[in-house]
């Protein structure tokens, strides 16, 4: 069985569409949310996602692979997370939402802001 990134990135995205209940959610995040953010913080590598080198199509197919994934998860957070949006969980999500809020790809910072709106921004005490 051959596993690639991209193959993992669709298991996890699976995981978090199809078992949203809230302690699938926590748990799963506890365990992916580092090397989630280690795969975002790898994109950095490439200079310009864009351009025309031989490795452009594996990042333009990574970047959208995590975009996907965090899509789920942000709407996973928002819709079926009924618990606190406490400083536990920010410190759960902190590397998925530094990550994702230094992004330089235009469809993810609104997918970050709208899961801090309508979650954490509620909170009246956070400890960073």
């Amino acid at each position: 069985l051959l596993c690639t990134p991209f193959t993992l990135l669709q298991v996890v995205k699976e995981l978090y569409d199809k078992f949203p209940c809230e302690e699938v959610i926590v748990c799963a995040t506890e365990v992916l949310a580092q090397p989630l953010a280690n795969l975002w913080e790898s994109l950095s590598n490439y200079k310009n996602i864009n351009n025309s080198s031989s490795r452009a199509p594996s990042a333009k197919t990574l970047a959208s692979s995590l975009l996907t994934v965090w899509r789920s998860l942000s709407l996973c957070f928002q819709s079926y997370y009924s618990g606190t949006y406490d400083s536990a969980i920010l410190s759960l999500l902190s590397p998925m939402l530094v990550v994702t809020l230094r992004s330089q790809l235009p469809d993810v910072i609104p997918i970050t802001l709208s899961l801090w709106k309508n979650t954490f921004a509620r909170s009246s005490s956070l400890t960073y």
